[in-house]
């Protein structure tokens, strides 16, 4: 990465290294992916998407990394007990809750984060990612593009509101609930 990129983290320490954390971020390049692979612990999985062709390149960067395949459309619960499974044993998660990269700007948070949050009682790491768009190829042409990764500090794990307890969440949308 420093060969290829000029790369400025702050707050590295804010990344716990032993409790089970949901990490949350800004999607707009494979790059932040990488970046999160090679800079924290091995034990983190991420949660891709399952349902797009995928260049080679990208195929053998999932092979490596340990990816928890995710489909989009309706709730993906055996996605979620998979993550669920990763965080009891300790490990990390990663999740873009903007759910990809194909559209620049705002976008909206899917649920899927917080409701991990909230059936694990794991914490959310916020880390920003700037700068990334366009910024492979530039690399690879020896550019030097400058990112940040800012590292955010853990806040709480999510809770339902004690009003809201009656609702259900995460409906089961899967073929054989009809």
């Amino acid at each position: 990465m420093p060969v290829l990129f000029q790369l400025k983290i702050t707050s590295i320490d804010n990344f716990p290294r032993k409790d089970p954390v949901l990490v949350a971020g800004n999607h707009t390049a494979a790059l932040e992916a990488v970046m999160l692979d090679v800079y924290f612990p091995p034990s983190i999985e991420m949660l891709s998407l399952a349902d797009i062709p995928a260049e080679r390149i990208t195929e053998i960067a999932v092979d490596l990394c340990g990816v928890i395949p995710l489909r989009r459309g309706p709730y993906d619960r055996a996605a979620m007990r998979k993550a669920l499974g990763v965080l009891k044993q300790g490990g990390f998660i990663d999740l873009f809750p903007g759910g990809g990269i194909w559209q620049e700007g705002k976008k909206k948070a899917l649920p899927g984060i917080a409701w991990v949050s909230v059936q694990f009682g794991a914490p959310v790491l916020l880390i920003g990612f700037n700068d990334t768009s366009g910024a492979m190829s530039a690399g690879l042409k020896f550019k030097h593009p400058k990112l940040t990764m800012p590292v955010g500090q853990v806040i709480s794990p999510a809770k339902i509101p004690p009003q809201a307890r009656h609702l259900k969440y995460l409906p089961d949308r899967s073929p054989a609930a009809g």
